[in-house]
């Protein structure tokens, strides 16, 4: 496994489910997993559907999941902050 402090790239949402191959649509939650690959210091993501995730569907060598929505394909990515939130905090600087 990776050193604390060890840089990771999280791979993209898949669009289906790793246990049943079912698309996954735009809006509905789904669990996301990472799994070591054996013999590396890299790991591999997966999306499970909510179904398959309750039926007992998992990875192996699962390191840790989450769950989140699956995102619109014509959907850009999601701002953490506002230019609102930016300008007020510049104003609050000294």
């Amino acid at each position: 496994m990776a050193e604390f402090g060890s840089t990771w790239h999280v791979g993209k949402p898949t669009g289906a489910c790793a246990a049943t191959g079912v698309a996954l649509a735009p809006g509905t939650t789904c669990i996301a997993t990472l799994s070591e690959i054996e013999g590396t210091e890299d790991f591999h993501r997966s999306d499970y559907s909510e179904s398959a995730w309750t039926a007992g569907a998992r990875p192996e060598r699962c390191f840790s999941f989450w769950r989140t929505v699956v995102p619109d394909p014509g959907q850009g990515p999601r701002l953490l902050v506002d230019d609102a939130v930016l300008e007020d905090l510049f104003e609050r600087l000294p």
